[in-house]
Order: structure tokens, then C-alpha cells, then sequence
């Protein structure tokens, strides 16, 4: 089994789904996870960060895939 490896991250939730659906779209799967560094705290003012994990078999095509999307 591969490991997972961070492909991107972003501070828009927004990006988040458009690459996550772009991803998918070409067979590859991803986890999303929420960062959010002080909710553990209850301060939850602060823009979580969205971390995109790929398969490390995927990274490359990952990498592709969302320079492209970024171009459109």
C-alpha cells in the first residue's frame, strides 16, 4: 500500500472542492483534512487551512491535474 503524501493547500474551502472534484474526476482519490490550529482552543476565528492528501503513486498526475486546473 502507498503512503499519503500532501499535494496542496489552501486557505479557500471553495479551491479546496474545485480541486478536490478535479482530482476525482480523473480517478484519483483524495483525502481533504481541516486544519484549524487553535480549535482545539475554542478560537475558531482564524481561516482554517485545507490540506489535499494523494496516494504517492498519484503525486505526479496530482500535480498535473491542478496545474492545469489553475490555468483555466
Amino acid at each position: 500500500m502507498s503512503d499519503l503524501v500532501l499535494l496542496a493547500s489552501t486557505y479557500d474551502p471553495l479551491e479546496a472542492a474545485i480541486w478536490r472534484q478535479a482530482l476525482e474526476e480523473e480517478g484519483i482519490p483524495v483525502w481533504v483534512r481541516q486544519d484549524d490550529p487553535l480549535g482545539p482552543l475554542g478560537v475558531h476565528h482564524l481561516t482554517p487551512r485545507y490540506d489535499l492528501y494523494v496516494l504517492a503513486s498519484h503525486l505526479a498526475q496530482g500535480r498535473l491535474i491542478l496545474a492545469l486546473s489553475r490555468q483555466e
